[in-house]
C-alpha cells in the first residue's frame, strides 16, 4: 500500500496506527478492503508461504535441550486472544486489542470468497515444513 501501489503514505499509516485509526477511519477501511489479504490475494499467499519457509529454515539445524529437532509451528493455542490484549492497531486494519487471526489462517477482513480461496490460503507448499496450527 505504501511502496508498490502508493495508495497511502508511511506517515499516514504510522499516524493511523498510533491513534488506532480514531482520526482516519478511511485509512482503516482501505487497509481492510484494498490491501492484499491471505485467503483472497495471490501475493499475500506467496508472502505467507515465503515466511513459513524462512521460519522453518531458521530452525532447521536447531536442537532442543534433549538433542531433539525443533520444528516451526503455526499453532497459537489461545494466544491469539491473549496477545491481543495491550496490542495496538495493526497495518491490516485491525483495531487495538481486537483478537488476532488464529494459527496460520486467512485474514479476518476478507468477505466470503468461497471455499477454494480458503483452501488455497491454508495449503501453501511450506506448510508441510511446519507442525500444528
Amino acid at each position: 500500500m505504501i511502496f508498490r501501489g502508493k495508495a497511502i503514505t508511511k506517515e499516514r499509516l504510522l499516524k493511523g496506527l498510533y491513534d488506532g485509526f480514531a482520526n482516519d477511519r478511511e485509512l482503516r477501511h482501505i487497509l481492510r478492503t484494498k490491501a492484499d489479504k491471505l485467503g483472497r490475494d495471490q501475493r499475500a499467499s506467496e508472502i505467507g508461504n515465503d515466511l513459513l519457509g524462512l521460519f522453518a529454515d531458521a530452525l532447521a539445524d536447531k536442537k532442543n535441550e534433549r538433542g531433539g529437532i525443533i520444528r516451526a509451528g503455526t499453532g497459537t493455542a489461545m494466544f491469539y486472544i491473549r496477545h491481543a490484549k495491550g496490542l495496538g492497531a495493526t497495518a491490516d486494519g485491525r483495531d487495538a486489542e481486537a483478537v488476532l487471526p488464529a494459527n496460520f489462517s486467512p485474514s479476518l477482513f476478507i468477505p466470503a470468497s468461497g471455499p477454494f480461496s480458503l483452501i488455497g490460503a491454508f495449503s501453501p507448499a511450506n506448510i508441510l515444513r511446519a507442525v500444528n496450527g
